[in-house]
């Protein structure tokens, strides 16, 4: 990547260090800021400069971490910078957890890429740069990028702009972002900026459009109604098991006193075709059941 001569010096700090739980070489470091995962870093004479979110910095590597200074005037971007590049050093812990000690091949990427680590990117930066993501290589992300940014972002220190809030992307023609090399990937991003702007600046939703946390208040589904309850023996147990009669009995068999058990009412009552066994039998524990969604 071409060095940037665009952006002065003179108003800046002096180099201060931050040190890191696991320190970079200058080809690691050109990596975690050039390999991807942000596209706001350009090259500089003695680094790298860019932007992370509102702050504006500048990266060097040092053999106990990194070198970074900043415009002057600007509000510290210490303590932002600590967190961006993960220096207390959780991921480093997470690596050294993975099985390195028994994987030859393991052991050597890490060994060849040591202190690579994921940067931790505004929400909103990464989501934007996603979505510009779509069929293109790096090189043509970041130009994306920038053209967002100089076009449609607010100034910040140092000479630089910032990526262009979800809000000022909703209003932008279609033509104003296709102007910044997004093709058809610009209806995608003002229709995802007016979603996200609308969702921040609407009205809370109703109570009964919220998702409830638990199960409960739900309507119950077919598979999770109560069932109903099991049949009297008077009727279907009945129905379902014939009884015997013995010889020269005049007793009706039991299907014909199930058929007609319910004459004395106003109606018939007729035996259902199929019995629920009652919970404890012998059969209920083979007897299929609803599954649960």
């Amino acid at each position: 990547m071409p060095v940037d001569p665009d952006i002065d010096r003179a108003g800046w700090t002096a180099w201060r260090e931050l040190a890191l739980a696991e320190p970079v070489s200058a080809e690691v470091l050109g990596e975690i800021l050039d390999g991807g995962q942000s596209f706001r870093w350009r090259r500089s004479p003695d680094g790298w400069v860019g932007a992370f979110g509102p702050r504006v910095a500048e990266l060097a590597p040092a053999p106990r971490g990194v070198r970074w200074r900043q415009p002057r005037g600007a509000p510290d971007v210490e303590v932002a910078l600590a967190r961006y590049l993960d220096a207390e050093g959780a991921q480093a812990r997470a690596a050294d957890a993975l099985p390195w000690r028994s994987d030859a091949f393991l052991a050597r990427a890490m060994e060849g890429r040591r202190g690579l680590r994921i940067l931790r990117q505004e929400p909103d930066e990464a989501l934007l740069a996603f979505l510009c993501s779509s069929n293109k290589q790096v090189a043509q992300i970041r130009v994306m990028v920038a053209e967002l940014a100089d076009r449609l972002g607010e100034p910040l220190a140092g000479g630089l702009r910032a990526l262009p809030t979800w809000e000022r992307l909703a209003r932008a023609p279609e033509a104003e972002l296709r102007a910044c090399r997004l093709g058809y990937r610009a209806a995608f991003i003002r229709d995802t900026a007016r979603r996200l702007a609308g969702a921040r600046t609407g009205p809370p939703p109703s109570p009964a459009c919220r998702r409830p946390s638990s199960r409960r208040g739900w309507p119950s589904s077919p598979a999770s109604a109560p069932r109903s309850p099991p049949a009297s023996p008077s009727s279907a147990s009945v129905a379902s098991t014939p009884s015997r009669s013995t010889p020269g009995s005049t007793k009706p068999s039991s299907r014909a006193t199930a058929s007609t058990a319910g004459t004395a009412g106003s109606s018939p009552v007729s035996a259902p075709r199929t019995t629920v066994p009652p919970p404890g039998s012998p059969s209920s524990s083979s007897s299929p059941r609803c599954a649960r969604v």
